[in-house]
């Protein structure tokens, strides 16, 4: 917005390769989630009930990994759950339960995050528009590529928001479920096969969580979710 020729219709064109670059890395991104969120509900199945009966489903499943994502096979954490149940239903249901509660919390956070880094994009883009009027006596296609820059900027910002209020949804349905698995009770294998299928849905719609905020948060839900199931942690 504040570059003269010709610098700004460099930054333009930067722009515009770079959000459409962005689009395309979110396509695959969001194909490669969905994969993923895939193998874990499976991975979730495997340790909490024992080896899968469908081996040649489980191969087309890993078929469609990277082979980054295959070597990160070598770094299994056998902490990730805290259960200490046998495997069996009870061990899913801890699993399921541990695994809602995390979500709830981590999409809460990222939307909190997300809502408010993308609102605050999206009022500056606002005040830019208003008060660079005195820039726009500047020739058309110099006006014309500073219109660009603007409305790439707010197409970034209502997608951010987008991404943010998909998270709260998240958030809200991955509450229910846990509240509904606090209620569930050992036999009820119909409404259990039935939340851990809602359960899927929160969590496979929604953009990836950032690093960023797993980071931040984690060591603080480990001791919430310890706390709540009255665990002990070794060592």
């Amino acid at each position: 917005m504040f570059f003269r020729e010709p610098a700004a219709y460099g930054l333009t064109v930067g722009a515009v390769l770079t959000e459409l670059g962005a689009y395309i890395l979110r396509v695959v991104a969001g194909r490669r989630h969905g994969r993923a969120s895939e193998g874990l509900r499976r991975a979730m199945l495997i340790d909490a009930l024992g080896e899968t009966a469908e081996p040649l489903d489980l191969a087309d499943l890993r078929q469609g990994f990277t082979k980054g994502a295959e070597r990160a096979a070598t770094s299994e954490d056998i902490g990730y759950y805290a259960s200490t149940e046998p495997r069996g239903e009870r061990r899913l249901l801890d699993h399921l339960q541990e695994s809602a509660f995390w979500s709830k919390h981590l999409y809460s956070a990222a939307a909190g995050t997300g809502l408010v880094f993308w609102i605050g994009i999206l009022a500056l883009t606002a005040m830019v528009g208003v008060f660079a009027q005195p820039f726009l006596s500047a020739p058309a296609t110099l006006v014309f590529s500073r219109g660009v820059a603007l409305v790439l900027t707010f197409v970034s910002a209502t997608d951010g928001i987008t991404r943010a209020l998909d998270w709260l949804a998240s958030a809200q349905l991955a509450g229910a479920v846990d509240r509904r698995l606090e209620a569930i009770r050992p036999g009820q294998q119909e409404a259990l096969l039935a939340i851990f299928a809602d359960y899927g849905v929160a969590t496979t719609f929604a953009a990836p969580i950032p690093g960023t905020v797993y980071r931040a948060e984690k060591a603080r839900l480990e001791r919430l979710w310890r706390d709540r199931k009255g665990l002990v942690k070794p060592g």
